[in-house]
């Protein structure tokens, strides 16, 4: 091994890595390892996958998203310390977090934090998932009681809207993270092994991709396309791995589904959002309720929020009946053949695009336009379908329109 050790060590000056910084890796190397190589080159995945998440830093995790990282912890728990040598240090802090304030739970490790966690969810957010404990956990249940209490007397609400608050020791790890890359790398490039090859490898990529700051948005698909003749539709998924009542949307993921900016998305939450009181208790009798409430309430344009002190979550029901209102499909083909075929929003335009394409003005334009095929999520954002608009500017209408009244280059 003490020549694999002097072998990534020419490896790097082929490289053209500085003396100072060899020096720097193998020392690194050195205190992770103990000095045992051996043990290292052959858990250097394990030992990867740990530093890759140690630098993700933190998490905020609500009874939302908190089973989703649950089987997160689990899967990365067991990539680093099942069947391996991977030292476990205590570089993990547990807070309960109000919206303001952090109250500390107490230290823990990640070979335990899956334990922690799950927990938490049963104790504070009264899950009745199916997972069980693998390990053993940190949290003393009874100072946990106490300070669920002091929380709740400063909260004055339902605690199951706070969030699990995790932190990591963050000291060295990205020096330890790129000493363990270069070293992994040398190995793939000695052994062409594609379990190094760190752009490709499946538990470093579970770490980078599917950490629970990366699954928070876009839990949902996309079931029907938009079109001119059919609205946008979408259906949410990995609902089992949070809510059983499909609060998957976030505010992010509503931008992406009606195609507006966050800007514009918040004043159509304003409103049509219809909030929860605050002292729901999340459970599936709660959700009925909001549902009777939706179905109530849905020609007022309403949208049903399901809050904690993280973000808001939103339902694909509720979205859909939203989508499929505000999507307005006129048959123009009665006059001249149009295609209202054409898929995603790229074929969708704002009014100003619409007059450039039909060179008409302003007034004119809501003369006819209403009865062009549109989308109005929002009054001030309506968009309409461009090729409808490409043959309607030949009508015969709009060509003594144009005739009549030139451009205003001002519009």
């Amino acid at each position: 091994m003490a020549d694999l050790k002097e072998n990534f060590k020419k490896w790097l000056i082929q490289q053209g890595t500085k003396s100072g910084t060899i020096t720097s890796y193998l020392s690194r190397l050195q205190k992770i390892s103990h000095k045992d190589w051996d043990n290292l080159t052959s858990n250097i995945i394990p030992f990867l996958v740990k530093y890759y998440e140690l630098a993700n830093k933190e998490y905020y995790l609500d009874c939302i998203t908190i089973l989703q990282a649950l089987k997160y912890f689990n899967t990365i728990s067991d990539n680093i310390y099942k069947n391996t040598n991977v030292t476990n240090e205590s570089d993990v802090k547990l807070y309960l977090f109000d919206g303001k304030k952090d109250y500390f739970i107490c230290d823990t490790d990640l070979k335990s934090l899956y334990d922690d966690v799950w927990l938490i969810n049963r104790y504070l957010y009264e899950s009745n998932d199916t997972l069980e404990s693998k390990h053993t956990h940190n949290i003393d249940l009874a100072k946990l009681s106490i300070l669920m209490l002091k929380v709740k007397e400063n909260y004055r609400k339902d605690l199951k809207r706070i969030s699990l608050h995790i932190t990591y020791n963050n000291k060295g790890v990205q020096d330890k993270k790129t000493a363990l890359t270069k070293y992994c790398n040398f190995l793939y490039a000695t052994y062409k092994n594609a379990n190094y090859n760190c752009k490709t490898n499946v538990a470093l990529l579970e770490v980078q991709n599917k950490n629970p700051n990366k699954t928070i948005d876009g839990n949902y698909e996309v079931v029907q396309q938009i079109s001119g003749q059919n609205p946008l539709q979408i259906k949410a998924i990995n609902e089992c791995k949070r809510l059983d009542i499909n609060f998957t949307l976030t505010k992010k993921d509503l931008s992406q589904i009606f195609d507006l900016d966050k800007s514009t998305v918040n004043k159509l939450l304003e409103k049509a959002k219809f909030s929860n009181n605050h002292t729901t208790k999340y459970d599936k009798e709660d959700y009925l309720l909001a549902q009777n409430l939706v179905k109530h309430l849905i020609g007022k344009d309403t949208i049903f929020g399901f809050e904690t002190e993280l973000r808001t979550y939103y339902n694909d029901d509720n979205i859909n009946k939203y989508l499929r209102k505000h999507h307005h499909y006129y048959n123009n083909s009665n006059l001249q053949f149009i295609d209202y075929a054409k898929e995603t929003y790229k074929y969708w335009c704002n009014r100003k695009g619409a007059l450039k394409i039909l060179e008409i003005g302003k007034e004119a334009f809501y003369n006819h336009s209403y009865k062009f095929t549109r989308l109005d999520y929002t009054s001030y954002t309506t968009k309409y379908y461009i090729p409808e608009l490409e043959i309607i500017k030949n009508f015969p209408k709009i060509k003594r329109v144009q005739n009549r009244k030139p451009i205003n280059s001002n519009r």
